[in-house]
């Protein structure tokens, strides 16, 4: 699934965050940051998460960032538990 995300990054930056909800469903966690930013966080991977939400889990995640008019401006792969 990185494989055809990475893939397909240059067609989803740019869209707003609707769109790409409409393309790769709801996310596993939704949060807003600073300045009207929202986040977008998709799990590649089975872990602790898909038992309880509130557990930390490295599994690998996409984080999808959103500026302040809801276009997708940076994706980012991480491991780290969120």
């Amino acid at each position: 699934m990185e494989k055809d995300l990475k893939a397909a990054e240059a067609e989803l930056k740019g869209k707003f965050a609707d769109t790409v909800g409409d393309i790769l469903g709801r996310p596993d966690i939704q949060q807003l940051g600073e300045r009207n930013t929202k986040f977008y966080v998709y799990f590649l991977e089975k872990g602790p998460q898909c038992d309880d939400m509130k557990a930390k889990s490295a599994a690998k995640k996409v984080i999808l960032k959103f500026n302040a008019v809801g276009l997708l401006s940076e994706i980012t792969y991480q491991d780290r538990p969120l």
